[in-house]
C-alpha cells in the first residue's frame, strides 16, 4: 500500500513498477492488470472490480458458488443479492487461476475512490494472498496528509497491509526538480521559498514556476504572499523528508516483494 498526499508520485510510482513487471514479461511471463478508482463510479457496485479481472477472468474454471457469484456482481446472471464474500473468495480464485499461467501483479490506483465492493473484494484477496504468486500493489491519498492540506479525499483503509508513505523530496532533490522545470538555475532566495512552501511535493514543483513572471523566477520581482499549485494553497513541509522516489515506512513491516 502505497499513501502519499496528492502529487507525490504515487501514480509515477505505480507505473514504474508496471513498466518494469511488463519489460520483463518475456522472460518472466508476468501479466500486469490494472484498476482505478474512479471518483464518478464511486457508486457503481463493483466498476473498478470488473476492470481488473476482465482480461484475466475465466469463470469456468472458479467453482460454482464463486463464478455465480461474479456473474451476478457483473450483470451477467440475475440474483437477488451479492454475497460480499463468495466475491472475495471468487477474486481471490480468479487471480490465483490466472498465475498459474506466470506472476501476476495488480496495480490500483487512486484507490480512495474505489466503489466500496471492490474495495472489500481487493483487500480480502490481498490479505489472504501468502504463497501465491500475485501481488497487489495499492495507492491511495493519505488521508492524514490531505486533510492536514485542506483537502477533502474519501478514506481506503489497508488495515492488514504493508503500508509505505511517500514523502516530500529532499532539498537537493527538489532544487534539481526545479532547474529541470525553469531550464536555469534559481537564486537561493527563490528556490529556498519554493521548495519551503511545498514541502518539496513534485507535481507543486514542476506546477509553481509556471505560474511566475520571469522576473520573479529570477529574483528581481517579489514573489506572490501565497503560492498556489493545483488550484490550493502549498503544503507546509512535512516534519520528515525523503529523497525522491524513496518512502517512509509508517510501521515497521516486510516490504513487499515483487514478482519476477
Amino acid at each position: 500500500m502505497v499513501l502519499g498526499e496528492p502529487g507525490a508520485g504515487k501514480s509515477a510510482l505505480l507505473q514504474d513498477l508496471a513498466s518494469a513487471q511488463q519489460a520483463a514479461a518475456d522472460v518472466a511471463g508476468t501479466r500486469v492488470l490494472r484498476t482505478h478508482g474512479i471518483e464518478s463510479e464511486s457508486p457503481l457496485p463493483f466498476a473498478a472490480l470488473h476492470r481488473l479481472l476482465r482480461p484475466v477472468l475465466r469463470l469456468e474454471r472458479l467453482p460454482d458458488p464463486q463464478a455465480r457469484a461474479l456473474r451476478v456482481a457483473f450483470g451477467q446472471e440475475e440474483g437477488s443479492s451479492v454475497e460480499p464474500f463468495l466475491v472475495g473468495v471468487a477474486t481471490l480464485s480468479a487471480l490465483t487461476d490466472a498465475a498459474e499461467d506466470g506472476p501476476v501483479v495488480c496495480v490500483v490506483d487512486d484507490a480512495q475512490w474505489l466503489d466500496t465492493a471492490s474495495a472489500d473484494a481487493l483487500l480480502f484477496a490481498a490479505r489472504q494472498l501468502q504463497a501465491d504468486p500475485v501481488t497487489i500493489v495499492f495507492a491511495a491519498r493519505d488521508t492524514q496528509a490531505s486533510r492536514g492540506n485542506g483537502i477533502g479525499v474519501a478514506s481506503f483503509n489497508p488495515e492488514g497491509l504493508p503500508v509505505m508513505r511517500l514523502g516530500g523530496l529532499d532539498d537537493d532533490a527538489a532544487r534539481r526538480l526545479l532547474f529541470e522545470r525553469a531550464g536555469e538555475a534559481l537564486p537561493d532566495e527563490v528556490s529556498d521559498r519554493l521548495v519551503r512552501e511545498t514541502g518539496g511535493n513534485p507535481l507543486a514543483l514542476l506546477e509553481l514556476p509556471a505560474g511566475l513572471t520571469t522576473g520573479q523566477l529570477r529574483g528581481t520581482a517579489p514573489l506572490p504572499p501565497r503560492l498556489l499549485a493545483s488550484g490550493r494553497r502549498c503544503a507546509a513541509p512535512p516534519t520528515r523528508r525523503s529523497p525522491w522516489p524513496a518512502v517512509s515506512a509508517s510501521r515497521r513491516s516486510p516490504r513487499p516483494r515483487w514478482p519476477g
